[in-house]
């Protein structure tokens, strides 16, 4: 099996696919793959577990508008992932709050800015799931709008050959 057909896939209509549940656990099956993620030209940003509003919707930058003595406002994640992809480790564990946050904004494709006007957010998710079996696994409400589900947890790096890593490059 190709595991690397879903990133083509991303490549190809990511904002359309809605992005993709990854079971993996950490280790370099999971880490070749996100590695040619990162090469196919998407942009990729990474997103904490703990990300906040301000860090989602952006905000005033308090350092440059003190430096600068004008307004200055600094992108949130949904805007600098514009056209991309949010990659959200460890998703099973991420607070159901910031889930339903992004499941809006991946519904809208729009997100509320702190300015106050509505800005485009078309970009879409790899959630990165560790769990186990036993585990609690990625909410099925969030899962349920990533078009792609892959699991690579049987699969070990002689199944991803480098001639399909660096097909992506």
């Amino acid at each position: 099996m190709d595991a690397l057909w879903a990133i083509r896939a991303l490549v190809i209509d990511a904002v359309g696919l809605g992005g993709i549940w990854l079971r993996a656990g950490h280790g370099p099956v999971r880490d070749a793959w996100l590695g040619a993620l990162h090469q196919s030209g998407l942009p990729v940003v990474k997103m904490p577990a703990s990300a906040d509003d301000q860090a989602l919707h952006g905000g005033i930058d308090l350092a440059q508008s003190l430096q600068s003595q004008t307004l200055k406002w600094q992108p949130g994640l949904l805007a600098r992932a514009h056209g991309g992809v949010i990659q959200l480790p460890m998703a099973e564990r991420v607070p159901k709050e910031l889930l339903a946050r992004l499941s809006q904004a991946l519904d809208q494709r729009r997100m509320a800015s702190p300015k106050g006007v509505d800005e485009p957010a078309e970009f879409a998710v790899v959630a990165l799931d560790e769990s186990d079996e036993d585990d609690s696994r990625l909410s099925a409400g969030f899962a349920d709008r990533l078009g792609i589900w892959l699991d690579l947890r049987s699969l070990t790096m002689h199944d991803l050959s480098d001639e399909q890593i660096l097909e992506q490059g």
